[in-house]
């Protein structure tokens, strides 16, 4: 078993905190919790809050703005917020994280004007980016690298599975009271929020220096994989569907074909993230990415919905939905403790900055051809991610 050393606070000892060779030993099983219940509130809070302010009258672009708050915060963030929090211990930014974020959405079907909104959108940003990369951090410090990648594909799995959930029981809630709907989400987040303290070890955050720059280069492939996996997903969510309108889809039928994108990663996220501990994170992601670029090109060529559209749905939920997991770990990989908040942190901005840019290029690609053209854009990023890995080698680079 290894072992590092974790101080508690800036005036205590140092303790010493056991490695995870084990998928499920106690500090995991916390953080695959914490990734479970943000998938849940975030699959709860974002289409919540848009309905909320479409039945008080803001506009569709009053929505959309809101929503860049949201993403922008985040990426901007990810970014600043490690340097003026590194005399903090992972586990209590990520405690402060889940707090801010449980306040805001409490507050948010109580009060009534855009102005507000816009302030409790900035703040969920702040909160979310605090507990994103701090428990992405401490993941990665915590696995032993033989299992590195199917941890961080169980946590990936767990958000996946609260994201699929949070919607159906966000909506159920919010035809009771529109309140009740965030305040079950707030009180997850509360919970795991006392889990996460008590149970959680206390790593001191690393001063992160002016050294992203360095880090950068290193996990190039990673970044430019973490922004055209979240260019895909915002771009399914939000496009995607006027493609299925386009091909005369019911409701039911769209159910149908997300609920594939969504099996499909839930069911291979596993299993390919447990190969690339077996043959390296670098061949699978690979892989995955030149998968998805053609899936992505096959789906968006479908004339009508069939037992191929569907099967070609679920195959590249597959593929897709493997790039988020793998791109942690491989960051995990190639940084030293030292500089793996840095890391994670580029990576969160670069997901956030690929979920605000998606819809808005993909539209954009779309006006200038048609609608079959709805993941030109994702392909040609994926594929770019796919050429990126032959000309970095960060493993003769490694920060």
């Amino acid at each position: 078993m290894d072992t590092v050393l974790a101080n508690r606070n800036s005036d205590s000892p140092s303790v010493e905190v056991t490695t995870a060779h084990n998928l499920f030993a106690a500090p995991i099983v916390i953080l695959y919790l914490l990734s479970f219940v943000s998938g849940f509130s975030i699959g709860v809070f974002n289409p919540m809050i848009s309905t909320l302010m479409k039945m008080q009258g803001v506009s569709d672009i009053g929505i959309g703005v809101n929503s860049t708050i949201y993403f922008a915060t985040l990426a901007v963030a990810a970014l600043i917020l490690p340097r003026f929090l590194s005399n903090q211990t992972y586990r209590m930014q990520i405690v402060a994280g889940l707090i801010i974020t449980a306040s805001s959405a409490l507050l948010y079907p109580q009060l009534s004007d855009y102005a507000s909104w816009c302030l409790l959108r900035f703040l969920m940003g702040i909160g979310i980016s605090l507990y994103m990369v701090n428990g992405q951090t401490l993941l990665n410090t915590l696995a032993w690298q033989e299992k590195r990648s199917a941890i961080n594909g169980l946590y990936t799995l767990s958000f996946g599975v609260g994201f699929g959930l949070g919607p159906v029981v966000g909506a159920y809630l919010f035809e009771i009271n529109a309140l009740l709907a965030f305040a079950s989400g707030a009180m997850l987040l509360s919970f795991v929020a006392i889990a996460c303290l008590r149970l959680l070890p206390a790593f001191q955050s690393q001063s992160v220096e002016r050294h992203d720059h360095s880090v950068f280069w290193v996990i190039c492939l990673a970044l430019f994989a973490i922004f055209a996996y979240g260019f895909a997903e915002a771009t399914l969510v939000s496009i995607f569907p006027l493609f299925l309108l386009a091909l005369d889809a019911k409701v039911e039928q769209m159910g149908i074909v997300f609920g594939a994108f969504t099996l499909g990663s839930l069911l291979f996220v596993y299993p390919l993230t447990r190969l690339s501990d077996k043959i390296g994170v670098e061949k699978v992601l690979r892989g995955i990415l030149v998968s998805g670029a053609v899936l992505a090109i096959l789906l968006s060529a479908q004339q009508q919905l069939s037992i191929l559209f569907y099967s070609i749905a679920f195959l590249s939920g597959a593929a897709i939905g493997c790039v988020y997991p793998l791109a942690m770990s491989y960051t995990g990989s190639r940084l030293r403790h030292l500089k793996l908040q840095s890391g994670m942190s580029l990576l969160t901005m670069a997901f956030a900055f690929g979920c605000a840019a998606g819809p808005v290029i993909s539209s954009i690609v779309i006006g200038f051809f048609n609608i079959h053209h709805v993941f030109t854009a994702t392909a040609v990023l994926l594929l770019v991610s796919f050429f990126l890995s032959f000309t970095f080698k960060p493993q003769s680079a490694k920060a």
